[in-house]
C-alpha cells in the first residue's frame, strides 16, 4: 500500500446448517497508520469486499495480518479467521485462475509513494433508511499529482433492489453525495458497500529509483573526473621524475668522468661528489619507479570509473523515462460503508393489557409510533386476531400526523374464546407511495 492508497480485500462465507444471519468482517493486526472500517456480509448473502486506508504519514511496515468474521449463531458469539487465498499465475480474462490457499496474508506499506487518489465514502458511520426511501451519502475525494478531469464514482456491493444513481465529479469538484434508492423490496439488515472510482492521470512511477539513479550518475561523473584529475597529476609527477631521474644519471657520469681525471690533490673531492652523485641517482630512480607506478594505477582507475560512466548515464536516462509523467487509467476503490434498511419509516412498541379482560368487558393496548427520516404523515394501526378465536373485535385506528399514541380498544364479547392469545399489531405508514408496515406481537388473556 501507498500512503494515501485504499486496496480491497474479498471475503467469501460459506455458510452451513442453515445458518443465514449478518457477519462483521473485520481486520486484526494493522499497523500504525493503517485502518479498516468492518465490513457486513448481510442476511443471506455469502460475500462482501473490506477496504484498507493508509494515512497520509504511513510508515514502511511489513508483517502479516488477519481477517476474522463474527457473527451471532443462536445465543452463542462465533469467531472464525479467514483463510487467505493467492493465485498462482495470471489467466486470461473471463477464465478462472489457477489458486490455492497461503498460509498467512502479509501487508505491505511503502513510504515512498504517495496514492494519486483517495475517495472517502460515507463518513465512516452507518447510513439508515427505509425500504421506499432514499439516502444520500457523502462522498469526498482527495486529488494529488495532476489528476485534473472527471473522476466517475461506481457503487460496488449492493444488496438487491437497491438502485444506486450515478455520481461523477468533475475537474472542479471534489465533494458530492452517493444517491441509492431503495426499493419496496429491498432485504432488510445492514450491508457493506464501496464506490470504484475511475479516471485518468499523469502518474510518475518509481520516482525514487529515478532520483537514486540520477545520483549515482552524478556520484559517478564527479568521481571519472577527479580520478582523471588525479591521473593527469599522476602523469605530470611521473615526467618530472623520469626528467630528475635523467639528470641525475647524467650528473653520476660526469662524476664518474671527474674522479678518473682527477689528481692526487682532487681524489678525495671527487670521491666524494661521486659517491653523492650515485645516492642521488639512486634516490631519484626509486622516485621515478614510485611515480610510474602511481601513474598506471591513477591511469587504471580513471579508465574504469570513465568505463562506468555510460552504464551509469544509460540507467539514469532509462530510470527518468520509466519515471516520466504518463497518462494512466486509474481504477481506485473508496472506503466503505455500511447501510442500514428498515421494514418502514417508523417504529412501534405495543403494550398488553395490563390485566386479564372478563367476558363482555373490554382492555386497551397501548400503541405508541416513532417517526423516521423526515415522516411525519398519518399512519394507520390494526390488530391481526389468530385464527380460532371468536367474540373478540379491535376497531383500527389512526395515528394523526403530529401524534405519537393510540390505544386500541379490545372488545370481548359474551360468547368470547377464553384463553391467552397472540395477536399481531401492525402500524401501516404510507411512505413515497408505498404502504409500509411493521408489526409486533401482543398477548391479550379473555377470562371468563
Amino acid at each position: 500500500m501507498r500512503r494515501g492508497s485504499t486496496e480491497r480485500i474479498d471475503v467469501v462465507a460459506f455458510r452451513r446448517d442453515g445458518f443465514a444471519g449478518e457477519i462483521s468482517i473485520v481486520a486484526e493486526g494493522l499497523p500504525a497508520g493503517v485502518t479498516a472500517a468492518p465490513a457486513i456480509i448481510g442476511q443471506g448473502q455469502s460475500s462482501t469486499t473490506l477496504t484498507l486506508t493508509a494515512a497520509d504519514q504511513a510508515a514502511d511496515w511489513t508483517g502479516p495480518i488477519q481477517i476474522v468474521g463474527r457473527a451471532k449463531v443462536g445465543a452463542t458469539d462465533v469467531a472464525r479467521a479467514a483463510r487467505p487465498g493467492t493465485v498462482l499465475y495470471a489467466a486470461p480474462q473471463n477464465i478462472p485462475a489457477h489458486a490455492r490457499l497461503a498460509r498467512s496474508m502479509v501487508l505491505a506499506v511503502t513510504a515512498a509513494d504517495t496514492a494519486p487518489l483517495t475517495v472517502e465514502l460515507g463518513e465512516g458511520k452507518t447510513w439508515e433508511m427505509s425500504r421506499a426511501g432514499k439516502l444520500e451519502i457523502p462522498v469526498k475525494v482527495t486529488r494529488r499529482g495532476t489528476i485534473k478531469g472527471n473522476i466517475t464514482l461506481t457503487a460496488q456491493g449492493m444488496p438487491p433492489n437497491v438502485q444506486p444513481q450515478p455520481l461523477t465529479l468533475d475537474g472542479n469538484t471534489n465533494e458530492g453525495k452517493l444517491a441509492l434508492q431503495i426499493n419496496p423490496q429491498a432485504p432488510l439488515g445492514d450491508f457493506s458497500l464501496y464506490l470504484q472510482a475511475q479516471t485518468t492521470a499523469s502518474y510518475r512511477r518509481d520516482v525514487a529509483a529515478a532520483e537514486a539513479a540520477a545520483k549515482t550518475k552524478a556520484e559517478i561523473e564527479k568521481l571519472a573526473a577527479d580520478l582523471a584529475a588525479a591521473s593527469q597529476a599522476a602523469e605530470t609527477a611521473k615526467q618530472a621524475a623520469i626528467k630528475a631521474a635523467a639528470e641525475a644519471d647524467a650528473a653520476f657520469k660526469a662524476a664518474q668522468t671527474a674522479k678518473q681525471q682527477a689528481t692526487a690533490e682532487t681524489q678525495a673531492a671527487a670521491d666524494k661528489a661521486l659517491a653523492e652523485a650515485e645516492a642521488k641517482l639512486k634516490a631519484t630512480n626509486e622516485a621515478k619507479a614510485a611515480a610510474e607506478k602511481a601513474a598506471a594505477d591513477a591511469a587504471v582507475l580513471a579508465k574504469t570509473a570513465a568505463e562506468l560512466k555510460p552504464a551509469a548515464d544509460k540507467r539514469a536516462a532509462d530510470a527518468a523515462n520509466a519515471a516520466a509523467p504518463k497518462d494512466v487509467a486509474l481504477f481506485w476503490p473508496s472506503t466503505s460503508t455500511a447501510i442500514k434498511i428498515t421494514a418502514a419509516p417508523i417504529t412501534m412498541t405495543a403494550t398488553a393489557p395490563a390485566a386479564a379482560i372478563k367476558l363482555g368487558a373490554q382492555g386497551e393496548v397501548p400503541v405508541k409510533i416513532e417517526r423516521l427520516y423526515g415522516f411525519g404523515e398519518a399512519v394507520q394501526v390494526q390488530a391481526v386476531l389468530p385464527g380460532g378465536v371468536q367474540g373478540v373485535t379491535i376497531a383500527p385506528l389512526p395515528v394523526p400526523a403530529g401524534q405519537a399514541e393510540v390505544k386500541l380498544i379490545v372488545q370481548a364479547a359474551a360468547n368470547a374464546t377464553p384463553g391467552t392469545h397472540a395477536i399481531t399489531i401492525k402500524a401501516i405508514a404510507p411512505f413515497n407511495g408505498q404502504q409500509l408496515a411493521v408489526e409486533q406481537a401482543v398477548n391479550i388473556v379473555i377470562e371468563k
